[in-house]
């Protein structure tokens, strides 16, 4: 049967074999094509990567505040003990 020649799909018809009717299978294929044009795993990815880049100004506005409150409680000693302790790798001190 041709394809062009095929009788109109009336709203409801079961479609043979999946059990779903062709408007409801139509609906699905057409959110996934608008899905894929609009570029939406890109844009979550963006959201996502620029929300990670807030963090970093967050922490430091967060270390700061901290920093304030603690006044004079932590000596620079202890400060660089935590960040060998942290990031041995990195610290000068081995």
């Amino acid at each position: 049967m041709d394809v062009a020649k095929t009788p109109p799909v009336q709203a409801g018809s079961a479609h043979r074999g999946f059990g779903y009717s062709r408007t409801g299978l139509r609906i699905v294929s057409t959110a996934a094509m608008q899905f894929w044009r609009d570029n939406v795993m890109g844009m979550a990815g963006m959201i996502a990567f620029f929300a990670f880049l807030a963090l970093i100004p967050l922490a430091l506005l967060f270390l700061a505040f901290v920093g304030d409150l603690m006044g004079g409680m932590v000596t620079a000693h202890q400060m660089q003990q935590l960040f060998h302790n942290f990031m041995p790798g990195l610290s000068r001190q081995q």
